[in-house]
């Protein structure tokens, strides 16, 4: 199955759905107003998902609504093809508390596990340098704060923490047993069986 590759707002569509499974059964009208975007630019986003077999567009009268095929196929399908959103990691001397918590802090904040000694936070590459300078940044070791640069906005944030799927893409090739460990704990609440 290959449709072309999903871009951001396709990825956190189908986070969206996967965690919530609120947006089945949705036209595109409505889901370019749940994500804030134009009818033509959810469109666009949509052609990947429906040529990769995760929806597909079905008649009801005279619109067409977008019915997504089941949690389980779509975690699988996520598993397999979604990458890490993380793109570049950077240090700080500063700690911005409006970003939201990732990686081993995030699963911290969720888990039993020991917080790392520094924070993780997150930022879309687009807004980047809306949060931070040059000035800002610094090498590891000095750092108070480690910043993942991501590919697309973090979704379903709650409490100052990224969601259990995004946890899952950031941290699954960690090596440390203790991560994946208190990840499967996670997902299994969330009853996203690895």
């Amino acid at each position: 199955m290959s449709g072309g590759s999903i871009n951001p707002l396709g990825i956190n569509i189908l986070i969206r759905e996967i965690l919530k499974a609120d947006i089945s059964g949705l036209n595109k009208i409505e889901l370019a107003q749940e994500f804030e975007t134009t009818k033509m630019t959810m469109g666009r986003v949509l052609e990947p998902l429906i040529a990769n077999g995760l929806c597909e567009e079905e008649k009801v009268g005279v619109s067409k609504i977008i019915k997504f095929k089941d949690k389980s196929y779509l975690w699988d399908y996520l598993k397999k093809t979604i990458p890490n959103p993380t793109k570049n990691i950077v240090y700080s001397k500063r700690i911005d508390k409006k970003l939201p918590l990732s990686g081993v802090s995030a699963l911290a904040k969720k888990s039993m596990l020991a917080e790392d000694e520094i924070k993780t936070f997150v930022v879309s590459k687009k807004n980047f340098n809306k949060h931070f300078k040059v000035s800002d940044l610094t090498v590891e070791g000095i750092g108070l704060a480690k910043l993942e640069i991501w590919d697309r906005e973090p979704s379903l944030v709650k409490d100052g923490i990224i969601n259990s799927v995004d946890l899952y893409l950031v941290l699954k090739n960690d090596s440390d047993e203790r991560v994946q460990i208190e990840l499967e704990k996670i997902l299994k609440k969330e009853k996203l069986n690895l």
